[in-house]
């Protein structure tokens, strides 16, 4: 049946289901949150998304002014090579919001994203050649060869490629080939740790499906009993109860995460992100300004402080903040 979410707006060419933006048939890389902007936007199209809109369904409810969508709004035109006084794509509808010129839709069917049963098939073929020349026996998978480890790796670093990027088809392929791995290596718990993450994502990103969210809390339990000093099982596990709405519970996951690995600052900032919604300012602007001061880099601390910092009503001092986000990270700045 003929792909109907296929949508043209202008010279984009947008693909609802997978969002896909492309021009010329080449793809526009949009940053996660400039994404979900641009697809809000999408789905509306042609009515206006209202400010509240956007951050209902961008932010995910959480508190973000003005100022903070117009300056997402203004990088999602730069990504697109639009301008705010000609636009081609992106119009400001004054006092109604912001809406995605009118498009149509496109019969096709999309082309579908077979880059990880080959990715898998190739990487795993030396592995079958091995079972088949070892049989069954209980005690095979204790005694894995060198270059089965190896293709473990390689394939957990394909997976990790792809969920790193954060689009429908590539985390769609990386569930597959971290599935792919706890079939041919059962016993293997980084394959969960990342099959827990990558469902994670696709629920809170993608899909909002509580049972991906359920089923990476199951996944990351599981190494947690095992390995209750594994840190990014714990950061699993928080981020599959941060995916089911149960912040207090991702709150203890994601500091007992920072606790056993201090050194690494995604926890941290996650459990930071995680207090403010919860009024706990204070303890949200001490750990994130902790995670600054640490080794590691956060990919939304200088933000996270900026959105803190005016929630306590030092608007001057937030946007210094976020200033400095948008020159540093432009596209991770919210």
């Amino acid at each position: 049946m003929p792909d109907k979410d296929i949508r043209l707006h202008g010279d984009l060419e947008v693909h609802m289901a997978s969002r896909k933006v492309l021009r010329a048939g080449t793809r526009i890389d949009l940053p996660d949150l400039t994404s979900r902007l641009f697809f809000a936007l999408a789905e509306a199209s042609p009515k206006p998304v209202s400010a509240e809109q956007l951050s209902a369904e961008v932010w995910d409810g959480g508190f973000v002014s003005d100022e903070t969508i117009a300056q997402r709004v203004k990088l999602l035109r730069q990504a697109l090579g639009d301008s705010a006084r000609t636009p081609r794509y992106i119009e400001t509808m004054r006092g109604r919001g912001y809406r995605l010129v009118p498009g149509k839709v496109v019969e096709r069917r999309p082309v579908w994203h077979m880059a990880a049963v080959l990715v898998a098939g190739a990487l795993l073929a030396a592995v079958v050649v091995w079972n088949m020349s070892e049989g069954s026996g209980p005690n095979r998978a204790e005694n894995v060869a060198p270059a089965d480890e190896a293709s473990i790796e390689r394939v957990l670093a394909q997976a990790e490629r792809y969920l790193a990027t954060r689009r429908a088809d590539d985390v769609d392929a990386a569930i597959n080939l971290f599935c792919t791995a706890l079939e041919s290596w059962p016993n293997e718990n980084q394959s969960r740790i990342g099959l827990s993450f990558a469902l994670s994502t696709r629920a809170t990103k993608i899909s909002g499906e509580e049972a991906d969210a359920v089923e990476a809390e199951a996944l990351a339990r599981h190494v947690v009993e095992a390995e209750p000093h594994n840190d990014e099982a714990w950061h699993a596990l928080a981020y599959a109860l941060d995916a089911q709405g149960r912040v207090d519970d991702a709150i203890t996951a994601y500091m007992r995460a920072h606790e056993l690995a201090p050194e690494k600052p995604s926890a941290a900032s996650s459990a930071a992100y995680l207090l403010a919604i919860r009024g706990r300012f204070y303890d949200a602007l001490k750990l994130e300004l902790a995670v600054l001061g640490g080794r590691g880099q956060s990919r939304y601390a200088d933000t996270q402080v900026a959105e803190v910092l005016d929630l306590l009503g030092y608007t001057g001092a937030a946007t210094r903040w976020r200033d400095k986000a948008l020159l540093l990270s432009p596209g991770d700045a919210w």
